[in-house]
């Protein structure tokens, strides 16, 4: 029925303040009731001013709204992160790294012995007893070795991955210092031995000058299996089965077959550095190895490398004079593509070395 008429209505685009009736529904009257007078009391001091008649009657709400505007929310399906992408997918299961890898410092002492963990992973492996031998004894002979010197230098009849297997029975692996990147033999210390300068690495790395660029290429490749030699003594790599060339030795007719290689200083056989080498003056009694230089003078790495870039140069000019066509064929095997390239020159089983330049691809030294 029609109660009254309404002359004056107000329309709010927000939200305004409003309260909570506290209300229960009564069984016995089956009515709803409001509880708020049971609640707030409605006896206020007299010393209170709002007490007063003429104040307006304000009656505050218990809470307020969050928002002031209407939220109009668009429910949508959770967005997949890249775990749940990749939850389904399956993860290669990573490699238990059981070789010590052991930082270069003045004062820590050197691993004598392979830990627990390796022994008894090793016991479960199949490999022979005469490949074991033949790298022990390669390390007594030697007593420190990049696994790709090893690998190449005394061509082993064994697989890259059997070599990485046995590896950490023979040496520990140094990440840092001027032994980086290769494997020094247990009880080995290389910080007492001042012959031990033979066995610190070089990093090596062709200049930018575009002449070299077009004949080196970045990584090894199929090509890249010839070592080429100057003039007619030109030797090319014979098929899988044979024996490869050793990428670990430089040589006086030797073209590098990438630009960033690494030696050891008893691997390079050039008369002038030899010389020096044989010239640095022995320490005296209880002197220690440099932190970076180690046995060697400061810069020593920087005359190698010049040393080396000269013969590199020499070796490139012959080679185009004596030989175009060797030279022409080099050319072209460098401008190919990547698809060729050696399948056991990565291994993830060892650390990367860093260069003193800053951080480069150690592929070619392991």
């Amino acid at each position: 029925k029609v109660i009254g008429c309404v002359r004056r209505i107000y329309k709010f685009s927000a939200m305004c303040d409003f309260q909570q009736l506290p209300v229960f529904h009564n069984t016995k009257t089956d009515r709803v009731e409001c509880l708020y007078d049971e609640i707030v009391p409605d006896v206020m001091s007299t010393a209170n001013p709002l007490e007063r008649s003429d104040v307006p009657f304000f009656l505050p709400p218990a809470c307020f709204s969050r928002s002031e505007t209407v939220n109009s929310n668009m429910l949508r399906q959770k967005k997949p992160t890249d775990s749940d992408a990749t939850q389904g997918r399956k993860q290669r299961p990573l490699k238990q790294k059981y070789g010590i890898y052991h930082p270069f410092t003045l004062a820590d002492p050197i691993p004598t012995e392979s830990n627990k963990m390796y022994q008894e992973m090793l016991a479960t492996r199949m490999i022979p007893k005469k490949c074991i031998e033949d790298i022990k004894a390669a390390f007594d002979a030697r007593p420190i070795w990049t696994k790709n010197a090893l690998r190449s230098i005394n061509r082993f009849n064994m697989t890259n991955e059997t070599i990485s297997t046995i590896l950490p029975s023979v040496g520990f692996y140094y990440v840092n210092g001027p032994w980086r990147g290769t494997w020094v033999r247990y009880g080995y210390d290389p910080r007492k031995h001042f012959e031990a300068r033979m066995y610190q690495l070089l990093d090596f790395r062709v200049r930018s000058i575009d002449a070299l660029h077009e004949s080196i290429g970045v990584k090894r490749r199929v090509t890249g299996k010839r070592n080429y030699r100057i003039g007619g003594t030109t030797k090319t790599a014979t098929n899988k089965d044979g024996p490869r060339p050793s990428y670990s030795i430089f040589a006086e007719d030797t073209i590098p077959q990438h630009r960033i290689i690494f030696y050891q200083y008893c691997d390079i056989h050039l008369k002038k550095i030899k010389e020096m080498l044989n010239k640095v003056p022995s320490p005296m009694s209880g002197t220690v190895c440099d932190e970076r230089n180690g046995w060697l003078p400061n810069r020593f790495d920087d005359q190698c490398r010049n040393i080396l870039m000269e013969v590199v140069l020499n070796n490139i000019r012959n080679l185009r004079k004596s030989n175009p066509e060797e030279y022409e064929e080099m050319e072209s095997g460098s401008a190919e593509e990547t698809e060729g390239m050696l399948e056991d020159e990565f291994d993830e089983d060892d650390e990367e070395p860093v260069s003193d330049e800053g951080s480069v691809s150690g592929d070619e030294l392991m």
